[in-house]
């Protein structure tokens, strides 16, 4: 194998793993938001269920870039970032040195370590590759810019929506995970059919010996409201809950103020009657009483916070699936097919019977397939708009 041909095959490569991971990532946004929007448009109202949304999954992509969280980052937008600063550097590398050389054609495109040009041809007709890898180009372009402007943004610390809903998730996180019974959720496992009754109660009472605090009793009486099976909906995966404690708010499966009841004697007393000494938890009940309540008014303050950016984050949210998303799977499909079996000739015949076929000869043979592709899209994208 010639030298050339070693190094089309490596920026070939190299070429078509970004498009797959792009596409990849941009059809697991889209696949989210359908299943989202059916379930939330098939279920009765009278359940109201935040991790329905897949809106709420993005705000699991907010990162802080440094423990003083006053910078946070959108990590999807960072992964789209690094995707297009990859494929700037290959399709748009040699057009810059060429801007700064006289002896280059104005009107040439070569990828880097690619061995093919890319000439714009006199007869409109012959100009059909040329104006794809330009296309390509100009797309390419445009999104680095919208990523690295969202990133400048972010790195400033402009985006200070982000930053209030990234707070609060953290402060709901906070607030649940340490002050519920690690130990206790554990023992709640629905799918072996295993709950916090009575006797799995009185076990785990009689095992915490004798220093006891109003805090040991307020993280059973949490562990008991999440796992109350009168309830049901509560937290998605709760017995996992101490193990995977990250963005609680997106796995609540319902309204925070519902979860968390503002009258908790009844769990109270299901801890009482499962003391083997009554006694203990006489003197401790009002400042179990208190400190719940304090928990309890955090968590609908931060919850509130975050659903009221929610109208905004929608907007956003649709504007990026419709423009990002959808258009992103279009560069990266028509991408694949052009890189990864027109441009490929070995793959080119054998999917040919032999016979190699031009890019000239694709446009004509399936131009209805590429319309109804687009036309898909578009559908689909009116489906955003009204969902």
């Amino acid at each position: 194998m010639k030298f050339e041909e070693i190094t089309d095959t490596i920026m070939r490569i190299i070429i078509c793993i970004a498009l797959l991971y792009l596409l990849f990532i941009s059809i697991i946004d889209i696949v989210s938001f359908t299943n989202s929007r059916i379930t939330l448009n098939t279920t009765s109202a009278k359940y109201i269920n935040p991790s329905y949304d897949s809106l709420n999954l993005k705000y699991c992509n907010l990162y802080p870039m440094s423990e003083s969280g006053k910078n946070v980052i959108d990590f999807e937008n960072f992964k789209f970032l690094s995707i297009y600063l990859i494929l700037f550097i290959i399709f748009w590398y040699n057009r810059i040195i060429n801007i700064f050389s006289y002896t280059s054609l104005p009107n040439e495109i070569k990828i880097l370590f690619y061995n093919k040009y890319y000439n714009y041809d006199i007869y409109k007709n012959c100009n059909n590759e040329y104006n794809l890898i330009y296309g390509f180009m100009i797309y390419i372009l445009i999104s680095l810019l919208f990523h690295s402007y969202v990133f400048y943004n972010e790195f400033n610390g402009d985006n200070v929506d982000d930053i209030k809903v990234h707070d609060n998730i953290k402060i709901m996180d906070t607030q649940i995970i340490e002050n519920v019974d690690c130990d206790l959720l554990k023992k709640h496992d629905p799918k072996k059919n295993v709950y916090i009754d009575n006797n799995v109660l009185k076990e785990h009472l009689n095992g915490l010996g004798t220093n006891i605090t109003s805090d040991t009793f307020l993280k059973i009486c949490i562990a008991i409201i999440l796992t109350d099976r009168v309830k049901k909906k509560t937290i998605l995966d709760v017995n996992n809950l101490c193990n995977n404690s990250k963005c609680i708010y997106s796995k609540l499966e319902n309204e925070i103020d519902v979860i968390f009841p503002e009258n908790i004697e009844k769990y109270i007393t299901d801890i009482e009657l499962g003391l083997p000494d009554k006694s203990i938890i006489l003197n401790l009940k009002d400042a179990i009483k208190t400190k719940y309540a304090d928990i309890r008014k955090k968590l609908i303050a931060s919850y509130m916070i975050i659903r009221d950016y929610k109208s905004s984050y929608l907007l956003y949210y649709k504007f990026g699936l419709l423009t990002i998303i959808l258009g992103g799977i279009l560069f990266s499909l028509f991408g694949l097919i052009y890189f990864g079996l027109i441009d490929f000739k070995w793959l080119n015949k054998k999917f040919n019977n032999g016979t190699y076929y031009p890019f000239n000869y694709y446009i004509s043979a399936y131009k209805n397939i590429i319309t109804y592709i687009i036309t898909l899209i578009c559908i689909y994208g009116a489906f955003i708009i009204n969902f």
